[in-house]
């Protein structure tokens, strides 16, 4: 946070290098494990709440009083609760795309529902946290594609193509002629 307190001043705006430098170094470690640590109570989170808040005042220029929705909408950043939720979800739909993922079963399949129904003083699992995230946004889980084993096409290298410079060296071949089959390569596709 010294490197952005250094580099912050009034006339930057929110388009300037203390804003990327802010998402790069500190954004970056707020958001590095938040779908393990999201489930921690409010006032256990409330001062990364504080470092993201002043990170974003001082990428802008913002005073220390000024309200704190104003930099959000400046900066373009949603709050770190905002963050911390789409992150997660991130996360449930990559483990639930991949059959072969550690935590698939328990994650698509949470267990001990009556117990978090009866004790909600208890922390819930990463997979009843991920549906009451779905509930608020009022959006139903659906199902998703399975990671393909397969060999992505981009990676083939069984490719044919025509290479009219192969039969030419480059070491006995003058330049000219390069310049030539290269202009006739070109050109003839546009007549």
């Amino acid at each position: 946070m010294n490197i952005v307190k250094i580099l912050s001043s009034s006339w930057y705006g929110a388009e300037s290098s203390v804003l990327k430098i802010y998402r790069a170094l500190i954004r970056s470690k707020l958001d590095y494990g938040s779908a393990i640590y999201g489930s921690a109570s409010k006032s256990t989170l409330r001062p990364l709440d504080t470092i993201h808040n002043q990170g974003l005042r001082l990428s802008v220029g913002a005073f220390r009083t000024s309200p704190i929705l104003s930099p959000y909408i400046l900066c373009n950043e949603p709050s770190l609760e905002l963050r911390r939720e789409r992150l997660a979800l991130n996360l449930f739909f990559k483990i639930k795309s991949d059959d072969s993922h550690p935590s698939h079963y328990n994650v698509v399949n949470p267990k001990y529902g009556t117990l978090f129904s009866f004790r909600p003083s208890f922390t819930p699992t990463f997979g009843f946290r991920i549906g009451k995230i779905l509930r608020s946004i009022n959006t139903v889980d659906f199902p998703v594609l399975n990671k393909s084993d397969k060999f992505p096409p981009w990676k083939d290298t069984s490719l044919s193509f025509i290479d009219v410079f192969e039969k030419w060296h480059k070491s006995t071949t003058h330049i000219l002629v390069y310049q030539s089959m290269f202009c006739d390569c070109i050109i003839k596709p546009l007549h």
